[in-house]
C-alpha cells in the first residue's frame, strides 16, 4: 500500500475512513496530515490501493483502517 500511495509507515497505520474522501472529480483521495512533518498531503488513490483498502476495512476496532502493529513491534519480530 505504501508502494502505491507514498505514505510512510507511521501515515498508513494512523490511516482512518474520515482521510478517504471523494472531491470534485469523483475520485478518492487521502487527505492526511503526515506524521513525521505536519504537511498536509492529497493523494489521489489507484485502483490498486483502493482494493487494498476494501480488503482490510473493517479488521481494526479503533477506527483505522489497517491492523498494523506498532513500528517497534515489528522490528522486534525481525531480529
Amino acid at each position: 500500500f505504501c508502494a502505491f500511495t507514498g505514505l510512510s509507515f507511521a501515515d498508513m497505520r494512523n490511516l482512518t475512513e474520515e482521510n478517504i474522501r471523494t472531491y470534485f472529480d469523483e475520485h478518492e483521495w487521502i487527505n492526511i496530515n503526515r506524521q513525521k512533518t505536519g504537511v498536509v498531503s492529497n493523494i489521489r488513490m489507484l485502483d490498486i490501493a483502493k482494493r487494498i483498502i476494501d480488503k482490510y476495512r473493517g479488521l481494526c476496532g479503533d477506527g483505522r483502517i489497517f491492523p498494523v502493529p506498532h513500528y517497534n513491534t515489528c522490528l522486534a519480530g525481525i531480529r
